[in-house]
């Protein structure tokens, strides 16, 4: 079908549209404004493509329909709400589920078989009959059908939970319009491309939208980037006159520090009022690809590739064995005319043993797939039939639930994973290096400080230039909080008396690289004005608006080149420590300067009139970031297990005393070549960049969208990738791109906690290799239990269908006068693999949810619950055996002693194999190479045909011998 035709009368094409707004996602120096004036030319050119503009908005009524044609609606279209017959179909629509139907029909007809075979005149015996077979085959259906609708039914409540979560009204549900000259109220759902749409302090912005018109507007958009600092929004002509007025500033600036005129939906408007052009309504706007993301996207795991190519074999194997079967059966009855009746009936018995056989292994495919423990499971299938399908699989790299067992690579970020997410003062430089760090002695003041004035315009500045209450603060002022606890300085004293009711503050921003203060009731003010501002942050932002000092005694004096260059020099020395350093400086104020209330600015000046220039400065804080306890110890753990670490660092530059002292992955020398930044490899070649990638590190600058193009690489290399994430909103896309997402609970958002496969509960990045040990002593456990069902089930069947083919009367398990037939021990054998895969679930989940987080569980509480599941399992066994015992009378055998025999050697086998399992389990730790051998879960199906084959020579020694 040809695609249609775009409308000649929109001159966007939404390609470009969708581009413009990529580049604001992805920005690291305001891309997108030059793209934007590249493409478009300027903001009445967009106006005029879209057909609307400024004043008027949109007047064609009419052409509603071509705009909602070529642009869409503003409606969710993607999503619709499955029905529980549609979900249930969904579900049906299984290879595993289609075999096992096939083969469960395929089993009355072969009882059809027989029974018409019987009426040669021979006795039917009644455990033979059609009857039983039809009930064998309608009650595997049944428990087919069963656990579909369960899950039928839990898969539409998580779908119906994620459409809740996703699409909970916000906001207002109308928006003031500009249409046809006139302002009017138009329902969100009403909204087109092109219209002009009113915003002010709270409102939430619909669609993605272009700044026309505005006035001081900030935008927060933590929603969509993480970022909690609101971002400032101009038109496009004030963005690139501020870009070419600060070319120094915003080359150094961060990707949100400068303003755009890029507007994504789903943030809100903090402050200032304006007009904004709507550009992508409906599923076209950024939020809707991001749910669209989070709800619809699930690409198909290693393991659930593995299964369908397995049982698409394993399909065409069984269409080419029931046609030789129809063949084989066709000329036994063109031979024999169905004469003999022994012949046909063993030869049924036995096709029938064979049918079981299959159905089980069915069963137990279906339920291990759909099931709560799944994957884990069939992993071991997987790797049983791997050597029939000449194809070696590794079971630690397709599991599901072991997704974190089967990494090669650890991609983690250092904010909220590595280090505690808080500062401590470590050094201040005033004329001197003093050391602050706790595991010091405290350094007096009156040594640290030439005379009680500085002092005091310190203590000024740490205790209230900040956003108000300290501990309500940044982790910068709570840093400065626990440094001034230990001199019992009394903050509130401070602030009661400095920071009166509407004091001002200027905040930090990216632009203006620091945050001032104004404080009151100055004593000391040399100009007899009773006011002083503070500004604190980055040395090189404040030594440009200093032109004087503090010298040794205490005295201003002009700030010289050689002044600066001393300053300079000792920042560099706390920078390359891995030390935060920040400047500190002051002025006193005069009456009206910059304004009535000191706040005029210029409309395109970075800084405020009163800390642009004449500041005195006073000196350096250089504080330290902590880093876990541990963490060094972690990384070499993972290094042992041959699993590589690497970490993503935002910061352009990268401190070698951090990572040298404080996490212990870096030796001295090293850092060329352990450490690349992110923006210059992309430029790589593949093969420079594979190496690259194999020996590096640290990767620097790392921005959004850096950590996705690396995971993408590994696993273009063959490398499986496990993400661990602070809890950013912005890690949402790397969280799901990955092997294995994994997030820090505490700290996270809820849609990064939500995306991830493993969730720190208590942001402890070092639990991860004990989980990974205990990932590995589970895979172990879980084979020995398979091997051990496997071997029970495989060795009866092996028994019953020689017993058949001898022409003994043995379609079931004789224990005494009672018999159990091949489809109840089946039955209850699926229902114990379902039963225990919840109990491996349940453990699973505790190593994920609190094994990860504060380890309640460990190896010992493993072996416990396995053991406990093992005593739950034969308990079962021994219920069913009373069932059938008091359910099911066979009086009619022949109780020969053959029979005898044939039953006590069945019962004894059958006995043995269940003991021998607890053993096998209870000795799994055992050192000893000889069981090492046997226990070791590779090629355990050759393992089962061996005891099966051991089993059938021993029948044979003791029926003819």
């Amino acid at each position: 079908m040809t695609s249609r035709a775009e409308p000649a009368s929109f001159s966007i094409p939404k390609s470009q549209i969708k581009e413009l707004v990529q580049q604001y996602c992805d920005r690291r120096n305001s891309e997108e404004v030059w793209w934007f004036l590249n493409v478009f030319g300027s903001t009445e050119e967009m106006l005029r493509g879209y057909k609307t503009s400024a004043e008027n908005g949109i007047c064609d009524q009419d052409g509603f329909v071509a705009r909602e044609r070529y642009f869409g609606k503003n409606v969710i279209e993607s999503f619709d709400q499955k029905g529980f017959v549609r979900s249930l179909c969904e579900n049906m629509n299984d290879n595993v589920i289609k075999l096992m139907v096939f083969f469960s029909v395929f089993l009355v007809i072969a009882s059809l078989f027989e029974t018409l075979g019987a009426t040669s005149g021979h006795e039917i015996c009644e455990n033979c009959s059609e009857t039983k077979s039809l009930l064998n085959a309608s009650l595997y259906l049944i428990l087919l059908f069963g656990i579909n609708i369960f899950y039928t039914i839990k898969d539409l409540k998580l779908w119906k939970a994620l459409l809740r979560y996703q699409y909970l009204p916000k906001g207002k549900t109308q928006y003031e319009v500009v249409r046809n000259s006139q302002k009017m109220l138009v329902k969100v759902q009403d909204l087109k491309a092109g219209d002009i749409v009113t915003i002010e302090g709270g409102s939430r912005i619909p669609c993605d939208a272009v700044l026309i018109q505005g006035d001081n507007v900030k935008v927060e958009e933590s929603t969509m980037t993480g970022e909690s600092e609101s971002v400032r929004k101009e038109t496009l002509e004030e963005c690139i006159e501020f870009l070419q007025n600060n070319r120094r500033m915003a080359a150094y600036s961060s990707s949100y520090d400068n303003p755009s005129p890029i507007l994504i939906s789903e943030t809100t408007v903090t402050e200032g009022n304006g007009l904004i052009l709507l550009i992508a309504v409906g599923d076209e706007n950024q939020y809707s690809r991001l749910c669209r993301f989070l709800t619809l996207y699930h690409p198909p795991t290693p393991i659930e590739k593995e299964i369908e190519r397995i049982i698409t074999k394993f399909w065409n194997f069984c269409c080419i064995f029931i046609f030789l079967l129809a063949i084989i059966i066709l000329m036994i009855g063109a031979i024999f005319h169905w004469s003999n009746f022994v012949i046909k009936r063993n030869f049924i018995r036995i096709m029938e043993s064979l049918l079981n056989l299959i159905i089980l292994i069915l069963t137990f495919l279906y339920i291990s797939a759909w099931g709560e423990v799944g994957q884990t499971y069939l992993s071991m299938i997987v790797e049983a039939l791997a050597p029939l399908l000449e194809n070696n699989i590794q079971v630690d790299n397709q599991t599901f639930v072991e997704k974190f067992g089967e990494i090669d690579v650890v991609l983690t970020r250092t904010s909220g994973v590595l280090d505690e997410g808080k500062f401590s003062v470590s050094n201040i430089y005033c004329n001197k290096d003093f050391q602050c760090r706790s595991k010091h002695p405290l350094t007096p003041f009156n040594l640290i400080f030439p005379n009680e004035k500085v002092l005091e315009k310190f203590l000024q500045d740490l205790t209230c230039n900040t956003y108000g209450k300290i501990y309500r603060s940044t982790k910068t002022t709570d840093a400065f909080s626990e440094f001034l606890q230990k001199y019992d300085i009394r903050q509130e004293e401070y602030q009661t008396k400095h920071l009166g009711e509407g004091h001002q503050v200027f905040p930090f921003s990216g632009a203006r690289k620091r945050v001032s203060t104004i404080l009151t009731n100055i004593d000391d003010n040399i100009y007899g004005y009773d006011k002083r501002v503070f500004s604190k942050g980055p040395i090189e932002s404040i030594l440009q608006s200093c032109d004087s000092y503090i010298d040794s005694e205490g005295n201003s004096q002009d700030l010289t080149d050689e002044n600066r260059d001393e300053i300079a020099k000792e920042s560099t020395k706390y920078s390359d420590k891995g030390l935060r350093i920040l400047g500190v400086a002051f002025q006193d104020l005069k009456e009206n300067q910059g304004g009535p209330d000191h706040s005029e600015k210029g409309k395109y000046e970075t800084f405020y009139e009163i800390e642009a220039s004449g500041l005195t400065f006073l000196c350096i804080i250089a504080m330290e970031e902590s880093v876990k306890e541990g963490i060094s110890d972690t990384i070499e753990e993972f290094e042992d297990s041959l699993v590589s670490v690497k970490i993503l660092d935002t910061r352009y530059r990268i401190s070698t005393h951090y990572f040298e002292e404080g996490l212990g992955i870096l030796s001295p020398g090293t850092h060329n070549e352990l450490v690349h930044n992110c923006y210059e490899i992309q430029e790589k070649s593949d093969d420079e960049l594979k190496e690259i990638l194999r020996f590096t590190k640290i990767f620097s600058a790392v921005r959004p969208g850096s950590d996705h193009f690396l995971i993408k690489k590994y696993q273009e290399f063959g490398q499986k990738v496990a993400f661990v994430s602070g809890g950013s909103c912005c890690d949402i896309v790397p969280l799901k791109a990955s092997d294995c997402g994994i997030c820090c609970g505490k700290s996270g958002s809820i849609s990064s906690t939500l995306t991830s496969d493993i969730i720190l509960t208590e942001d402890n990045f070092n639990a991860l290799p004990i989980l990974y040990r205990c990932r590995n002593n589970l895979i172990k456990n879980i084979a020995q239990h398979i091997e051990c069902l496997f071997t029970c089930v495989g060795s009866c069947l092996s028994v019953n269908m020689l017993l058949s083919f001898c022409d003994i009367d043995s379609r079931g398990l004789l224990f005494g006068k009672y018999v159990f037939s091949p489809f109840q021990v089946l039955v209850v054998f699926s229902v114990i693999f379902y039963l225990s895969g919840h109990s491996m679930k349940s453990i699973i989940q505790t190593e994920q949810e609190y094994g990860a987080g504060k380890q309640y569980f460990g190896m010992h509480s493993i072996n416990w619950m396995r053991g406990l599941i093992i005593i739950i399992f034969h308990t079962m066994v021994i219920c069913m055996f009373l069932f059938v015992k008091n359910s099911m009378p066979f009086d009619d055998l022949n109780e020969s002693d053959t029979d005898f025999r044939i039953q006590g050697l069945i019962f004894t086998i059958f006995f043995l194999l269940q003991m021998t399992s607890i053993i096998i389990l209870k000795t799994s730790e055992s050192s000893h190479p000889f069981l090492r051998t046997i226990l070791e879960p590779k090629y355990f199906l050759l393992k089962w045909c061996a005891i099966s084959i051991f089993l059938i020579i021993c029948v044979f020694l003791l029926l003819f011998f």
